[in-house]
Parts: C-alpha cells; structure tokens; sequence
C-alpha cells in the first residue's frame, strides 16, 4: 500500500496539496480498500463520519505522519490527534 502509485501522488503533493483532484481521493480510496477489504463498509459508508474524517482514515492507513495528513487536509497542526479520538467515538458508538 505504501509503495502503490495512488499514495506516491499525494507524497508528491505534499508541497502543493491544493493540486490534488477528487479523482485523485477515489484512486486513493480504492488502492486502501484493495488492502482493507472492510474499509468501505466500516469507515466510507459510515454516515456518522463526514468527509474530512474519511480522508483522515484513508491518510492514515496510507503511513501518512499527522503533520503531513494536517498539511494535505489543509488542517492546523494538532487537528489528526483530535480527529482521531472523534473518529474513535463515533465508531465504537456503532459497536
């Protein structure tokens, strides 16, 4: 997964992350669900996350650090901590 084309694009748009396309987001999804089968099920059509959250899933089980998923998120430094936590409650609410 780390090594795939999709996640090479956004280490390169790591200094411009305003270059990075909606197709761009879905080549990424797919490359993590073919990794995490239950990725689609369990996190993208889960109606309690919204769409930065998902991103953040998908920045995150690409290997991406928190300070480069804030600087592709656009996002203030801190924000992936506290996202993550928030990510973790809605989802163990689902349990």
């Amino acid at each position: 997964l780390r090594e795939s084309e999709a996640v090479a694009k956004f280490r390169a748009a790591k200094a411009n992350p305003f270059s990075l396309s909606d197709e761009e987001w879905k080549e990424l999804e797919e490359t993590v669900e073919h990794s995490f089968p239950l990725f689609r099920k369990r996190i993208w059509e889960n109606p309690y996350l919204n769409i930065s959250e998902k991103y953040l899933c998908l920045l995150y089980l690409s290997g991406f650090r928190p300070s480069d998923m804030e600087l592709l998120l656009k996002r203030t430094s801190g924000y992936s901590a506290l996202t993550k936590k928030r990510i973790a409650r809605k989802l163990s609410k689902e349990l």
